[in-house]
C-alpha cells in the first residue's frame, strides 16, 4: 500500500516525501518481524526515481548516548541507499541487494548516536534514481549505559557474589 506525504497511518510515524513510501506485507514482501516492512522509494518501480521517507520523534536526554538498530534489504542490483539520520548521526547505508522480494534476507544494522536534545527526531529517507528503494523493518532504539553505571552496575554485582558467598 502507498502512503503519501504526511500520512500518520503507521502509528508513531509520519510519511515524508515527495514520493511517500510503500508499506509492504505478505505474501509478496514479507516482513522480518510483524506484518509490515516499509520500501522507502514510494513509487511505482517504473518511475526514473523516487524520494520517500519515515519520521518518529522519540524522548532522549541531552547527551547520552543511544543506539538505533534496525534490518534492510533491497531489491534487485541498483546501488539505492538509504540515510538515517537522529541526534548527531547523518549516516548513509547500502542495504545487500536481494532477487526475490517474496523471500528476502534482512541484514543488520546498528548505529550510535548522541540526542541533542530533550526530544531526538528519527528519519529514514532515501532519494534514488531507482524505483525501489531501501526495504526497512524492526526499528529499535536504546540507551546505552555510560561505562561509569556500567562498571558500578558491576562492580555491585561483584560485591553482592561476595556477599552470598559470605553468608553462607
Amino acid at each position: 500500500m502507498r502512503l503519501g506525504m504526511n500520512s500518520t497511518s503507521i502509528v508513531g510515524w509520519t510519511v515524508g516525501g515527495p514520493d511517500g513510501i510503500d508499506w509492504l506485507s505478505a505474501p509478496s514482501n514479507p516482513a522480518a518481524d510483524g506484518a509490515h516492512a516499509i520500501d522507502l522509494a514510494g513509487v511505482s518501480h517504473l518511475m526514473a526515481s523516487s524520494s520517500g521517507s519515515v519520521s518518529t520523534t522519540i524522548p532522549t536526554t541531552i547527551g547520552l548516548d543511544y543506539l538505533v538498530s534496525f534490518v534492510a534489504y533491497r531489491l534487485g542490483n541498483d546501488p539505492v541507499t538509504g540515510r538515517l539520520t537522529a541526534g548527531n548521526l547523518d549516516q548513509e547505508f547500502l542495504a545487500p541487494s536481494i532477487s526475490d522480494p517474496s523471500n528476502p534476507t534482512y541484514s543488520a544494522f546498528q548505529y550510535a548516536f548522541t540526542a541533542q536534545g530533550a526530544s531526538t527526531t528519527l528519519t529514514f529517507a532515501t532519494n534514488n534514481s531507482g524505483g525501489f528503494g531501501p526495504v526497512i523493518d524492526s526499528v529499535f532504539v536504546e540507551a546505552i549505559p555510560e561505562p561509569a553505571t556500567s562498571l558500578a552496575f558491576g562492580l555491585g554485582s561483584v560485591g553482592c557474589s561476595l556477599f552470598r558467598r559470605r553468608s553462607r
